[in-house]
Parts: structure tokens; sequence; C-alpha cells
């Protein structure tokens, strides 16, 4: 078997096209990741939000029974 120019544009063409598959594949796979992450950051940040909240409600509803607030 003779292994001539055509052979070697064309191998290298194959290896270009299934490089750039793969690339494209991975890419959306990172991003695919990077919004699973970024959704289980917004529900940590939620969980902490109503936290937050309910423990100022409880601070002003306190400082309301004991009359240092004026509604």
């Amino acid at each position: 078997m003779y292994i001539n120019t055509d052979i070697v544009i064309m191998a290298a063409s194959v290896i270009s096209a299934l490089a750039a598959i793969f690339s494209a594949v991975f890419a959306v796979y990172r991003w695919y990741l990077c919004q699973n992450h970024q959704e289980e950051e917004i529900e940590n940040m939620k969980a902490e939000q109503c936290l937050l909240t309910y423990s100022i409600l409880a601070c002003l509803k306190g400082l309301q029974e004991q009359g240092v607030m004026v509604q």
C-alpha cells in the first residue's frame, strides 16, 4: 500500500473533524455541569435568604413586644 498526499490529507481531515465534534460535545457537557452548579448555588442562596428573613422578622417582633418599636 502506498501512502500519498491524498491519503495524508484525508486522514488529517478526518482527525480534525473528529476533534471538532469531540470539542463541541465536551463544551456542551461543561455548560450543562455549570448550569447544574448554578442551580444548586441559587437554591442554597434562597434557603439562606429565607433563614435571614425569618430571623430578622423574629428580632423585629421581639422588639415590638418589648415596646421598643412604634408602628
